[in-house]
């Protein structure tokens, strides 16, 4: 009987924490709304590496159709330069010029985007 007590105290706390889970996911998504099409890994790892712009570029791919990757520059890799098709046509940033990505990755993706 003990033991089924703390499995049931247990059971309801991961219950909590996967409802915060979610609802933090959520607000992620509603800043922006490209995080809704992402699997949960993904938007984790994004959102666990946020404060590593190169990390994060990874799963451009996932975000920008037609996007294979982000030409970074910065030591560490952390100015967003241009980006790269998936037929290898290479785009730079013309009217913009390089753009620091920092602060939280769901408002930096948006100013990307």
């Amino acid at each position: 009987e003990g033991q089924q007590k703390i499995l049931d105290v247990l059971a309801t706390d991961l219950e909590l924490c996967e409802k915060d889970l979610a609802d933090f996911l959520e607000s992620k998504r509603r800043i922006f709304p490209r995080f809704y099409f992402l699997a949960t890994t993904y938007l984790l790892d994004i959102l666990s590496n946020g404060n590593r712009p190169w990390v994060v570029m990874g799963h451009i791919n996932n975000l920008l159709q037609g996007v294979k990757t982000m030409t970074m520059t910065g030591e560490p890799k952390s100015t967003w330069e241009g980006c790269v098709s998936n037929e290898g046509e290479q785009l730079k940033l013309k009217h913009t010029g390089p753009l620091k990505l920092e602060g939280k990755v769901e408002y930096y993706l948006g100013d990307v985007i």
